[in-house]
């Protein structure tokens, strides 16, 4: 068996998580990447492909491959679809080699189902990477072609674009067939399993802090980069955020099974993040707690131990609002702006090396700043990273919001090991 995991708008960290998870993944397209593995490991536990989405942050769909053909129409599309029903070979092939989708294909009538096997079958299609929007009048042809022989057929036509949504998917029970076009044949698979919209959007919205203007990670982000730092295997590693404003860090961290700690120079900020894990452990009540204390992360050894933390992962001090707003766009105040946030993060660094168990890694955002035609970057902290006893394994992979002036740029760094 293949399967499909289909990415979300952040493909390079979304990408990144998935090779934490499949290291053998293989890239079919930006957003589309294909494993063999049938099986995923979790904390030493084995569970099966269609059940990743309950781990995984930045992938919106998981679907099994079904087949790979040169040509494909209506009677080839009905065909899947009853493959995807327990019923294969119900629809012979075409004899038509044409590219792309001939319309009113007759059924076969010789191949209709018998009384116990009728059913109703809701269907859609989405298309990707090359393959036009399957018109109406092609679902017609596919549910003529169902219904003569012997279902009851509806569909469920995309609202926006080829792709039908999540919601679709999950709320009316569709058997959604993905076509994507590789090279010059087409993949055809069966949707498995979508995100847990609804959940996703509980832990960003229903949380009784957050803040979408000061532009915080979002749950999903923040699970991307928690895998990116810990990988299979979460339980009995600490997680540290040292700027964790409302705790979305930690309490995805402990989600996966970690042991997690934040702290924030803001005692405000300290005390919303309590609340918002209280209330997400209210939701499972076999969720750890999380230890908070208020700290300058430049000075997080007074309060922990030395070689104790096995990933920090944060997104830190991005600098002034005003920046974010473009209302500082003046060039000497932006790179003044820039040469702070350097001194801010290289000390941050040089405190951090001492909480590291050896191996240990940092997962950070680190801010580049867009103005007209002219970026400007904390490259000096890159530059660092080697005399400060780190070595770079990944980055830079973006995450930004539309139109962002200040675009997050995600780095993971390992404590170089001691020789």
């Amino acid at each position: 068996m293949s399967y499909l995991f289909f990415l979300g708008r952040s493909r390079e960290l979304a990408s990144q998580e998935l090779y934490s998870f499949f290291p053998k993944a293989r890239i079919m397209t930006d957003s589309l990447y294909q494993v063999d593995e049938g099986v995923l490991e979790v904390n030493g536990k084995m569970i099966a492909v269609k059940d990743a989405l309950s781990v995984l942050g930045g992938t919106v769909k998981i679907a099994e491959v079904l087949e790979t053909v040169t040509t494909f129409d209506a009677t080839s599309i009905a065909r899947n679809i009853m493959t995807c029903h327990g019923h294969p070979g119900a629809f012979s092939r075409p004899a038509s080699r044409q590219a792309g989708i001939s319309l009113r294909q007759p059924a076969d009538r010789n191949n209709e189902c018998t009384n116990e096997e009728r059913e109703k079958i809701t269907f859609g299609i989405s298309t990707y990477e090359g393959v036009g929007k399957i018109p109406q009048s092609v679902y017609q042809d596919i549910k003529q072609l169902l219904e003569n022989n012997g279902n009851k057929v509806r569909f469920v036509l995309p609202q926006d674009g080829s792709i039908l949504s999540s919601v679709a998917v999950e709320k009316q029970g569709v058997t959604e067939i993905n076509i994507v076009k590789i090279e010059e044949k087409f993949l055809f698979s069966k949707t498995l399993a979508v995100q847990e919209f609804e959940e996703w959007g509980r832990r960003d919205y229903d949380r009784p802090f957050f803040d979408s203007k000061k532009g915080m990670l979002p749950p999903k982000v923040a699970r991307m980069v928690v895998n990116i730092a810990l990988g299979k295997k979460a339980t009995g590693k600490t997680v540290l955020d040292p700027f964790c404003g409302m705790g979305t860090i930690p309490g995805e961290a402990i989600l996966r099974g970690a042991i997690a700690m934040g702290s924030d120079s803001s005692k405000e900020a300290i005390e919303k993040s309590k609340k918002n894990t209280i209330w997400l452990r209210s939701r499972d009540s076999l969720l750890p707690p999380v230890t908070y204390f208020v700290s300058d992360a430049t000075h997080v050894s007074q309060s922990v131990r030395a070689e104790t933390i096995d990933a920090i992962v944060t997104e830190p001090f991005m600098g002034s609002p005003q920046l974010g707003l473009g209302k500082i766009t003046d060039k000497k105040e932006i790179r003044n702006a820039i040469k702070g946030l350097e001194k801010l993060y290289i000390g941050c660094f040089r405190e951090w090396h001492t909480l590291l168990k050896a191996g240990g890694v940092v997962v950070i955002a680190l801010p580049e700043i867009e103005l007209g035609k002219t970026k400007y970057f904390v490259k000096n902290v890159i530059d660092s990273c080697e005399t400060l006893g780190y070595t770079k394994q990944q980055g830079p992979l973006p995450y930004n919001r539309p139109n962002a002036i200040v675009r997050r740029m995600f780095y993971k760094f390992q404590k170089k090991m001691s020789t």
